[in-house]
């Protein structure tokens, strides 16, 4: 009989705390997977790069989310970067599962097809090649304070030649000026990608 009894005030007590975590967690709107965004790319020259040895790739990226059932989004994502006669160049599509772990605190799985093609084109030459793989990312999105957004991810690439195909882990920052706008930096590590610009959210 007292082993019932403890057994019951252990589950309402487990209960009373879940309950409100689960219900803040459900009702949490920080993190918004409905936006698109772009801006400036580069792309370091280091030794697990194709770029290695042409120096730093710099252009333009633009890539955006959509939530298309609860908890389900897809993505697409282009970027173009050149230096010293090479330009690089990677698409992406692909669909991810989001879900809230508490206030505040959220967690991302992404994966997708990655299309890359490359340009060499010095003088009197010209060559190209184009490869196509697998990535898979995940990580999680965190609110410290309002306005603020902290995303931590490890992104893996299969397949294609182009990309490195060793865990990338990266860091993203969010800022929020306005309803819905937002300015971000990320920076993705082995693959020396620093990517910047302006986040529009819908």
């Amino acid at each position: 009989m007292t082993r019932i009894t403890v057994s019951k005030l252990l589950s309402a007590c487990l209960l009373s705390v879940a309950l409100p975590l689960a219900a803040q967690a459900a009702d949490n709107p920080d993190f918004n997977y409905n936006y698109v965004q772009g801006g400036f790319v580069n792309i370091g020259s280091g030794s697990n790069n194709l770029s290695s040895g042409f120096g730093n790739l710099s252009g333009v990226g633009a890539d955006g989310s959509y939530e298309i059932a609860p908890h389900w989004h897809v993505l697409a994502g282009f970027e173009t970067a050149d230096c010293c006669d090479f330009r690089l160049t990677h698409f992406k599509i692909g669909a991810g599962y989001n879900q809230m772990l508490m206030q505040q605190l959220g967690l991302f799985v992404n994966a997708g097809l990655v299309s890359s093609h490359g340009k060499y084109t010095p003088a009197g030459f010209s060559g190209s090649d184009s490869d196509t793989g697998l990535e898979l990312s995940g990580g999680v999105r965190f609110t410290p304070v309002e306005k603020v957004e902290v995303d931590g991810f490890v992104t893996i690439v299969s397949g294609d030649d182009f990309l490195d195909s060793s865990p990338s882990p990266g860091v993203l920052g969010l800022y929020h000026f306005a309803p819905q706008w937002s300015v971000f930096a990320s920076y993705t590590a082995n693959v020396d990608r620093f990517y910047a610009g302006v986040r529009y959210a819908f």
